[in-house]
């Protein structure tokens, strides 16, 4: 599993390399486009490629003009995270890299298998945090299609 996740890295970072982000940032730019503005504590349920709170991503992308804190409309004491104009313009970018890869990963595999390796996944991930930022985003992983 630890060979199949670095070599993940490696593709999915090589495909990010020509708009100068990592998967990380690239993730929490999907996240905050897709879901709109949140708090940072909720943008940490929804990821999947950070460990624990992602404030220091967060800070880089706040001081490269990608991501702004903003004052909540739910509750004035709290900051939430929004995209800026800026991080919206590599959006395209970052999922025809993504597509390209996504592709490339499918194309190995028969859609009986992709369904079969999606339940596989679900039973190794458990309850483990990672399913459920992927439930919380995507829907059930043991329900994605096959296609």
């Amino acid at each position: 599993m630890l060979a199949t996740q670095r070599e993940g890295n490696r593709r999915l970072t090589e495909t990010l390399r020509p708009v100068r982000i990592s998967a990380s940032q690239a993730e929490i730019l999907g996240v905050l486009a897709g879901a709109g503005p949140m708090s940072l504590s909720a943008l940490g349920r929804r990821i999947v490629c950070e460990s624990g709170s992602p404030s220091r991503t967060v800070d880089l992308l706040v001081r490269r003009g990608l991501v702004n804190r903003v004052q909540s409309t739910k509750d004035r004491r709290y900051v939430d995270l929004e995209i800026t104009p800026a991080g919206s313009d590599l959006l395209p970018m970052i999922i025809e890299g993504v597509n390209r890869l996504d592709q490339g990963i499918a194309a190995s595999l028969q859609p009986q298998e992709r369904a079969e390796l999606n339940r596989l996944l679900t039973r190794l991930l458990g309850d483990a945090e990672a399913l459920a930022a992927i439930d919380l985003r995507c829907g059930p992983l043991g329900a994605v299609a096959a296609d």
